[in-house]
């Protein structure tokens, strides 16, 4: 046979190969995207709850490095969320609160999404459960919805929902309260939930196989309230061995009539502990994380099973932390260490492989320019706010200079370096805590002499120009 005969007959043959899924060999990674609403440093991870039981966040962290000071752009989740999807702070999008509207802010409306720069490398887009936040006006979440459709491949599952919604009244009518602020065991099928929903889409996408790289985002609702969860979790808290928060009853008197303010909002620790629920709320968030855990496990198996494993990224992180009574506070939408702590994980095939962990502060804001970094992305338009972590993920001795920033209403800012964290409130009140001695925080040292050479020192990473707070629009959880 002629050398061009055989030529053309390989190609022939190769013309009818089946397509196989994107493997290790090529260039690009594909990336699991997962984010989880309201989840606090109660996981085994960070060792902050004894008894806790997240044993598939366990398991990844085998094979990724946990970040064990990672913390949030700013404490509720639409702020947090928009911070991560646009790479820029909140001091530069003017997106500080849960009303603050995405499309009133030219700095995030003219950002490169994350979804939509991973679109624009040709990858396949796909997207189920809370990624934007969810809830009320569109408009003040994310773009519009034909931006929004032309970023994502495939949609299925996007939002979901924060249901099942209780069907009874847990916490009398003396504890005033948000509306979702509640629980139930929930007696239904999981199908229920739209998290399982969600996580059933996801499965079934990572059991395909495609002819490019992939970008799949899942955004999980549990542990955020109301605290409907499947019995059997309830079952892995008995009553009597569920350990409440510590907490000084003196803990607020050497803070401002704000911070006092901020610490009573939206619920009173008092009076929760008067009606007697405070344990049931405390067992019922423990319950939800570790549903939310059993979802994260499904998605892992289905992973673990597919063609994708060896080639697939994985960066899992939470929008904000939660108080469950720390410094008399019953929510996010403060400054402190329990609320602006989150989990962040980051898996890496030939990266991450041993597991480990890093101890320096870091920021959600760092996962947009890691992921450009470790993906080969043409960098978006905006300049990015935050920093890749591909450095100190590789090498456990890597230095980072930079501590990191949490904004909250009216530009209120909270500096998280390795050994103190120092609270500046809009009314130029002050808070500085010894994380090292005090973690606690229970001893306030910004008015103290010894400490003004550390405030001064801190301050420098402070912008000197903070963007306004963005018009509000609507209304909605």
């Amino acid at each position: 046979m002629k050398l061009d005969s055989i030529i053309l007959a390989l190609l022939a043959l190769l013309f009818l190969l089946p397509v196989t899924s994107f493997s290790q060999s090529d260039e690009k990674y594909n990336v699991l995207f997962i984010g989880i609403d309201d989840l606090n440093n109660y996981v085994t991870l960070l060792n902050n709850y004894p008894g806790i039981k997240t044993p598939n966040l366990d398991r990844l962290a085998k094979r990724s490095v946990t970040f064990t000071k990672a913390y949030c752009p700013a404490p509720v989740c639409n702020p947090s969320r928009i911070a991560v999807l646009t790479g820029k702070s909140p001091a530069n999008t003017g997106l500080y609160q849960l009303l603050d509207a995405f499309q009133s802010s030219r700095e995030a409306v003219n950002s490169t999404l994350l979804p939509e720069l991973f679109k624009n490398n040709d990858y396949t887009t796909m997207w189920s459960g809370k990624i934007f936040h969810t809830g009320g006006d569109h408009a003040r979440t994310r773009p519009d919805k034909e931006r929004l459709e032309a970023m994502w491949d495939d949609m299925r599952g996007c939002d979901g929902g924060y249901g099942p919604m209780p069907t009874v009244d847990n916490l009398t009518d003396t504890a005033k309260k948000p509306g979702w602020f509640n629980y139930q065991v929930w007696q239904g099928p999981d199908t229920d939930f739209p998290d399982v929903i969600n996580c059933n889409y996801s499965i079934e996408r990572l059991e395909r196989n495609y002819q490019s790289p992939f970008f799949m985002a899942l955004g999980l609702y549990r542990p955020h309230n109301p605290w409907t969860v499947p019995e059997r979790f309830f079952g892995l808290y008995p009553e009597d061995e569920i350990v409440l928060p510590k907490v000084d009853e003196n803990d607020l008197d050497d803070l401002s009539e704000l911070g006092k303010e901020w610490a009573h909002h939206p619920v009173q620790l008092n009076l929760l502990k008067d009606s007697g629920k405070w344990k049931d709320f405390v067992r019922a968030y423990l319950a939800a994380i570790s549903f939310m855990d059993f979802n994260i496990g499904r998605v892992l198996d289905a992973l673990e099973k597919s063609d994708h494993y060896e080639n697939t990224i994985v960066v899992l992180w939470s929008d904000n932390g939660f108080h469950m009574g720390e410094k008399h506070h019953l929510a996010k939408q403060a400054l402190w260490e329990q609320t602006s702590q989150v989990l962040l994980m980051l898996s890496v095939p030939g990266m991450t492989e041993n597991g480990g962990m890093r101890n320096q502060p870091v920021n959600l804001l760092d996962i947009y320019p890691t992921l450009v970094e470790l993906c080969g992305l043409e960098k978006p338009k905006q300049t990015l706010d935050g920093e890749s972590l591909v450095s100190m993920t590789q090498d456990p001795q890597f230095k980072r200079e930079e501590p990191s920033i949490t904004y909250y209403k009216h530009g209120s800012i909270s500096v998280r370096t390795t050994d103190y964290r120092y609270i500046r409130y809009y009314d130029g009140t002050e808070e500085l805590y010894d994380e090292v001695n005090d973690p606690l925080e229970l001893k306030n040292l910004a008015y103290e002499e010894p400490y003004q050479e550390v405030i001064d020192a801190i301050s420098r990473w402070i912008p000197s120009k903070v963007a306004p707070t963005v018009t509000k629009i609507g209304a909605g959880k």
